[in-house]
């Protein structure tokens, strides 16, 4: 192997161990959509709630925060954990979520969501 391909072995060995483990694009999971009308999402000192909507057999299905720190800003998104199900039924449902506390001091935090536009929950 020659010095260059060695160096670029030893440097993306040291950036994983450095815990440079962000996604370079969300990971949304199953189907579901962050509903914005008439109620929209707000990002309180701990906690951050939303509307989400999904197909399904029953309600209550799994989502897990995910986020991402860069630079100053945060970007946040669900990543709904239980499979899509064949049946349907569309459940919409407010949901809360604590904020995890690197993003809490953040100025500026983003909402990730499947098929809009990131939403500024902190400008």
């Amino acid at each position: 192997m020659n010095r260059v391909a060695l160096l670029m072995v030893g440097f993306c060995v040291a950036m994983a161990c450095a815990g440079t483990t962000e996604p370079a694009e969300p990971d949304f999971g199953a189907h579901y959509r962050v509903v914005l009308q008439p109620e929209s999402p707000v990002l309180g000192s701990t906690t951050v709630s939303l509307t989400v909507s999904y197909g399904g057999c029953r309600n209550n299905h799994g989502f897990v925060l995910r986020h991402r720190i860069r630079i100053d800003t945060a970007e946040i998104w669900l990543q709904k954990i239980t499979p899509d199900e064949p049946c349907d039924m569309l459940v919409t449902e407010r949901r809360a979520f604590a904020i995890p506390e690197g993003v809490q001091t953040l100025a500026h935090v983003r909402l990730m969501a499947p098929d809009v536009d990131p939403y500024r929950l902190r400008p």
